[in-house]
């Protein structure tokens, strides 16, 4: 693409005096678009794209009360003691848990940090968690094990609850976060 086309993304921001293009929108400017936000769905965006993790908690008791009044309101049969983690060891508090990590949690690969291979000392083997991808595998079999399930009742009774229902919080979060963007910026 030719520098000042109207295809090239960077064309459309102001053109820099100096060699160093930086094409980012200043700080000052995105913190007045987030301030349009609910704080709920602001804190939301500050755990998930600047990394402050002191808001995990609020973020997963709203998510926790979300889907307990879901559970409520479609008389879904769960169970209300698990083992599990600790603060977390509701039925309906470890779905909330699994969801907020998987929607604002990092998909990088945890056992070989998102390079997708393994440095052994004599030779660079392929990451066996990712399958050399380099990102998290989030399937349904690991969804289950994490909740203390078999895959079959997971798939049976859960799967489109947590993909439908509970994932459709953060969707209802992004659309809140692209929407103040768009307007504010």
């Amino acid at each position: 693409m030719r520098k000042y086309s109207k295809e090239n993304i960077k064309s459309l921001t102001t053109k820099s005096s100096s060699i160093w293009h930086n094409p980012r929108m200043p700080w000052e400017d995105v913190c007045f678009a987030m301030a349009g936000l609910s704080p709920i769905v602001s804190k939301y965006a500050r755990l998930k794209y600047a990394n402050e993790r002191h808001y995990f908690f609020d973020v997963w008791k709203y998510v926790y009360w979300s889907t307990e009044k879901m559970a409520k309101e479609h008389e879904w049969n769960h169970k209300k003691q698990v083992s599990g983690y600790q603060n977390y060891n509701t039925f309906i508090g470890m779905i909330a848990y699994l969801a907020l990590v998987e929607s604002a949690g990092s998909d990088k690969c945890g056992k070989c940090n998102g390079r997708g291979n393994l440095h052994t000392g004599y030779k660079v083997i392929e990451c066996f968690k990712c399958n050399g991808t380099g990102k998290t595998q989030r399937t349904e079999v690991v969804r289950a094990k994490f909740m203390n399930m078999s895959p079959r009742s997971w798939h049976r009774y859960w799967k489109t609850r947590f993909n439908h229902d509970i994932l459709g919080i953060f969707d209802v979060f992004e659309y809140e976060i692209h929407k103040v963007l768009r307007e504010r910026l």
